[in-house]
């Protein structure tokens, strides 16, 4: 953990709002983390805590910056392919009860589309599966329509 104070006072009380801190080593970007484990281990930094020697010896490998996000993303689909798929097997088990399935796909999309709004990441999967309960509810009940249509006839 690095710390670093901010509000700096000089015995000067020279104003440097724009200015900042002068580094004493500049260090590319790329390399601060590298830098500063090597810093760690030759004693030129200090840590709060004594480090062991085992510690200290141990192969550094740098933490991917990324991996965090992936994994997010990962969940995320995984969340968003559960409910649109979800919702397609729900609406084929409920295709005799064409009528809740063509509500409850525009529930979905209502709250689906409160969840954009609001920005809650799974909300492409309940939008999706609402669009799945509409249609597939929309199309069976048309053809109970039909099919009745045509029995009267």
């Amino acid at each position: 953990m690095v710390q670093l104070p901010i509000n700096f006072f000089y015995l000067d009380m020279v104003f440097r709002e724009e200015q900042g801190l002068a580094p004493d080593l500049w260090v590319p970007a790329a390399d601060a983390v590298n830098y500063a484990v090597a810093a760690v281990r030759n004693g030129t930094l200090t840590t709060a805590q004594p480090l062991s020697p085992t510690t200290l010896q141990q192969d550094f490998v740098p933490e991917d910056p990324w991996a965090r996000v992936r994994r997010k993303q990962i969940l995320v689909g995984l969340g968003i392919a559960l409910l649109a798929v979800g919702g397609g097997v729900w609406a084929y088990w409920q295709r005799h009860k064409p009528r809740d399935v063509t509500v409850t796909g525009v529930i979905w999309l209502v709250i689906g589309g409160i969840w954009v709004h609001l920005e809650i990441p799974p909300a492409p999967g309940l939008l999706i599966g609402g669009v799945v309960c509409l249609v597939s509810g929309g199309y069976n009940l048309w053809r109970q329509r039909r099919a009745a249509m045509q029995d009267t006839a």
